[in-house]
């Protein structure tokens, strides 16, 4: 018997394919961390992340980490690894490893800092220009 199909029928197949392995490498990702490959977390330990990477405003940051998290207790950081309730963007480069709900997931919090690092390497235009906002809160009351 000869099977015909559509370069149509062929295209959805394929995007259907390429979706299932995106989800599977995904998985496979999140789940593959072990807590004993996760480096060991705590406040102070951010605290010194996020000057170690020169975070802008640091004590916003780590307010911001607290609040997003629910004090580290949130299933954002403590299954997506996210401080930060950032989502996966859609142009900058990430650190993000795939999604937990509709949020970015990231093998450890590491990543989760570096991520905000690049966030702010990206937007840094925005916020430092005083013309435009009084502050860096103005700018994150305004994103």
């Amino acid at each position: 018997m000869l099977l015909v199909y559509s370069i149509k029928q062929i295209k959805i197949t394929m995007k259907r394919v390429t979706l299932y392995l995106l989800l599977e490498i995904t998985l496979v990702l999140l789940s593959g961390f072990k807590s004993d490959d996760k480096p060991e977390f705590s406040p102070e330990l951010l605290w010194e992340q996020l000057l170690e990477q020169n975070i802008d405003h640091p004590e916003v940051v780590m307010a911001q980490a607290i609040h997003e998290t629910n004090r580290f207790k949130a299933p954002i950081f403590t299954v997506g690894n996210n401080l930060f309730a950032m989502r996966v963007p859609r142009k900058r480069e990430t650190t993000a490893v795939g999604y937990y709900k509709s949020y970015a997931a990231y093998a450890n919090w590491i990543d989760a800092v570096t991520d905000m690092k690049k966030w702010q390497d990206a937007h840094r235009k925005y916020y430092s220009n005083t013309a435009k906002y009084k502050s860096y809160y103005d700018f994150l009351s305004n994103y």
